[in-house]
């Protein structure tokens, strides 16, 4: 599976593409000032971005700059029309090139902006009204990739890919209508790639959740299971990102496509309900980790997990949680005021609860769910995040304050984690 990940043209977007490079993107699209999908706002797609050209180049140049340029795929989508368009795209840094609003009109699109209503052409709703014939999309793009070839052969290059960077093959027009002195000269600088032979990326690392996987693997798929009850020795770090994530992953697909029909009816820790889906039975699978970990710890925490840290967590703790139970308590040390968890807790997050001996940083649950609790302190919230027997009667999150009163701040805290 690919990452992409789409930035718009505006000022600094060459620092955010090394950014998002370095955490991992496979491809980086640059969306210009126009196109855009028929159903936006019309303030949205007139008054967004600047030339994707402009953008792309910058992109580019910060890339080889920094190293990073082999690592990713430059992906223009910059309204091209013609064979002309995708060849100023590739000698501006691009790799691939995108046809939006042109292979729709290919297509018999008529550009009613109601794509999301009723389109008058059949292509998005109202499919008995479509037309269009996918041939003549087709015989389009097969044209421009003739004219490419023309225009490759007449500069000397082979393919696009000799192409990507070369902007000294392109030079600056003064226009009748210009307005202003703005020099666009270092957008057609030239920088050389810095191939690097053995790269070495931070990426995405499992080694917990592998290891963690190891020992419930076995246990889960035993019908005389019971419990599942696991302590993690090795102390986790900032480095660890996302612990928990790939294990809740794993055990949704062990649960749902690789456990037997017998299995599942014979094991005391697995509930079927009347679709056929499989879920843990409440705390059936017990996870102990110490240390402070990094972000996202406990994302997409399932129902029936148990995840128990005694540490502290960096942002994201919780993020997607649909079930079970997410606990951080004190390391120890220090006062019961400590900030044990950072910033965008439980982002996203459908269900569960949460318990943490401690602070959390100010912007925890403000955004997502401002409506349904309260802030009565600064900059902490000590939450229980609802239960599946309230959900299933509401279809709301909801969150209850833990109890024991915090003499500063004035925040409800529990220093207990299990559940009342």
């Amino acid at each position: 599976m690919r990452v992409i990940v789409k930035l718009v043209s505006s000022e600094g977007i060459g620092t955010i593409a090394v950014g998002v490079a370095k955490a991992g993107a496979d491809i980086i699209n640059i969306a210009g000032n126009t196109g855009g999908t028929g159903a936006a706002q019309v303030t949205s797609l007139k008054n967004t971005g600047r030339a994707a050209e402009i953008g792309l180049a910058e992109v580019h140049q910060a890339l080889c700059r920094t190293g990073l340029r082999q690592k990713v795929t430059l992906r223009c989508s910059g309204a091209h029309q013609t064979g002309s368009d995708v060849v100023k795209s590739a000698l501006l840094g691009g790799d691939s090139f995108e046809f939006g609003t042109t292979a729709l009109m290919m297509l018999k699109c008529v550009m009613a902006k109601n794509c999301n209503v009723k389109c008058p052409a059949g292509l998005t709703t109202n499919a008995e009204a479509f037309e269009g014939d996918p041939r003549a999309l087709a015989q389009y793009l097969i044209n421009v990739a003739h004219e490419v070839r023309d225009i490759l052969a007449a500069l000397g290059l082979k393919s696009l890919r000799e192409a990507r960077g070369r902007s000294d093959l392109l030079q600056l027009l003064a226009h009748q209508n210009q307005v202003g002195q703005m020099d666009m000269h270092r957008m057609l600088a030239v920088l050389p790639e810095r191939p690097i032979a053995e790269p070495v990326y931070l990426e995405a690392n499992f080694t917990v959740d592998d290891a963690l996987l190891d020992e419930i693997r076995p246990a889960l798929l035993d019908p005389a299971s019971t419990g599942i009850d696991v302590d993690y020795a090795p102390r986790l770090s900032n480095r660890n990102k996302t612990t928990g994530g790939q294990l809740a992953i794993d055990v949704e697909r062990i649960l749902q496509y690789e456990m037997t029909a017998e299995t599942a009816q014979a094991s005391s820790i697995i509930n079927i309900d009347d679709r056929g889906r499989r879920t843990l039975k409440p705390d059936a699978l017990k996870v102990r980790l110490s240390g402070p970990a990094g972000q996202s710890f406990g994302a997409f925490c399932n129902a029936g997990m148990v995840l128990h840290l005694r540490g502290t967590a960096n942002d994201g703790v919780g993020k997607g949680q649909s079930g079970g139970i997410i606990a951080v308590v004190s390391p120890g040390g220090g006062t019961r005021e400590n900030a044990l968890i950072g910033n965008f807790g439980l982002f996203g997050a459908t269900g569960g609860q949460l318990f943490v001996e401690g602070k959390g940083r100010g912007s925890f649950l403000r955004a997502q769910f401002r409506r349904d609790c309260r802030d009565r302190g600064r900059g902490g919230l000590w939450l229980r995040v609802h239960d599946q027997r309230r959900r299933a009667q509401s279809g709301q999150l909801r969150l209850w304050f833990l109890q024991r009163h915090v003499r500063r701040g004035g925040v409800s805290v529990r220093p207990r984690w299990q559940a009342r």
